[in-house]
């Protein structure tokens, strides 16, 4: 009976280690999916940064235009 029951707990150490090792990759997994959506916020933030800068320049040269425009007249 003493060796089975030493097997049984040699079993279960090996599952608990085996869980522990895939809770590790589950954990570095999650790590590295939330520093990509960091990443890929930081990429929309700043592409949306650039198109607001992109209308204003636009909105300014007409407005500009529009001036000019007025002013000629």
């Amino acid at each position: 009976m003493r060796g089975t029951e030493e097997i049984v707990a040699t079993e279960k150490e090996i599952i608990e280690a085996a869980t522990g090792e895939k809770m590790i990759r589950e954990i570095e997994g999650r790590e590295a999916a939330r520093e990509v959506r960091i990443g890929n916020r930081r990429r929309v933030a700043r592409i949306v940064d650039e198109k607001i800068e992109m209308s204003a320049k636009g909105i300014a040269g007409k407005a500009t235009h529009r001036l000019n425009f007025d002013d000629e007249s």
